[in-house]
């Protein structure tokens, strides 16, 4: 078996708003669906209350904030599902009646994932927050549990001109662009123990998550998934 990457929607929005409303997407039975969304508002920024739509039980895997304020003013939020029965429909991200200022999303899914294994096949995950940017930034992830699984990363940042530039290899697992806000997803095929995204054209704070997959094979034992948080704050 291999992985698929399917981009199933993408937008974005600088309108006030407490809940922000995807256009329709599609999700492949028994895949392992992705909806990232990326949120702005006065510190400390608002954690998504929920994400409902497509028949998907949503759960909220990672989330953390950002920003040169140490309560944070952006926040990237990470939820993943699995159904075997999806339906097409928009997806809802809810703030829970908090007004926010910027908000963009990359809603993505990726076939061939053992589910069985780990967190509906997420083997481990690392997250990581920087206060500027202006270089390529790695993640640190441990060794892969097989040759055969794959690295999906996202990054976001703050700043009205600056650019996420995905790693050479990796295919565009969705890109969403409002005002003042990037945010980007990507996959590759095999592993990685250090994905990058180029900073470079970043001069803001931004975040940077990934993680590893594991492909689905006859006979594949499970095992437990480990997720860090490296925070390195800096000035």
């Amino acid at each position: 078996m291999a992985f698929v990457v399917n981009i199933l929607t993408v937008g974005g929005t600088s309108t006030d708003q407490s809940s922000y409303t995807t256009a329709s997407a599609t999700p492949t039975a028994n895949a392992l669906v992705f909806a990232v969304v990326h949120n702005n508002h006065t510190a400390p920024v608002t954690t998504p209350t929920s994400c409902t739509g497509c028949s998907i039980t949503w759960t909220q895997h990672q989330t953390l904030s950002y920003s040169t304020i140490a309560s944070g003013t952006c926040r990237l939020t990470i939820y993943r599902g699995v159904a075997a029965s999806p339906t097409t429909g928009t997806i809802v991200f809810d703030f829970g009646g908090v007004l926010q200022a910027n908000c963009n999303w990359v809603v993505t899914e990726v076939q061939g994932v053992d589910t069985a294994q780990g967190t509906q096949g997420i083997i481990q995950t690392v997250v990581d927050r920087q206060n500027s940017g202006g270089q390529p930034h790695n993640i640190v992830l441990a060794a892969f549990a097989s040759g055969s699984n794959g690295t999906w990363q996202t990054a976001g940042t703050f700043g009205v001109t600056d650019t996420l530039t995905r790693e050479a290899g990796y295919t565009s697992a969705g890109i969403g662009t409002v005002v003042s806000m990037q945010l980007s997803a990507s996959f590759l095929a095999t592993p990685d123990t250090s994905p990058q995204y180029d900073l470079s054209g970043t001069t803001q704070p931004f975040v940077h998550m990934a993680m590893e997959l594991a492909l689905a094979t006859a006979g594949a034992p499970g095992g437990a998934a480990v997720h860090y948080y490296r925070q390195a704050m800096g000035a």
